[in-house]
């Protein structure tokens, strides 16, 4: 640029961890035996939710699914 040299300064690249927020059921609704509806709060900027579930209190945690929308229909329940 007209023989002139420019100079910027810069700035150390920094590591960026996103951190996940967590969402609060707002209703549960019985469908049949075996389906249940689950809605919650939707979180503003989230592009899914993902839904995990235990099997007992205090048991551990399973992926199920990603859903998009704020409410997900379990269809696999059983009697206890």
């Amino acid at each position: 640029m007209n023989g002139k040299k420019y100079y910027y300064s810069y700035s150390d690249p920094k590591l960026g961890i996103p951190t996940l927020q967590t969402t609060t059921i707002t209703s549960l609704k019985k469908y049949s035996t075996r389906k249940i509806k689950i809605s919650f709060k939707k979180i503003n900027g989230a592009s899914g939710y993902i839904i995990y579930r235990a099997n007992s209190l205090n048991g551990t945690y399973k992926y199920i699914k990603t859903v998009t929308s704020n409410y997900y229909i379990d269809k696999n329940l059983t009697n206890n």
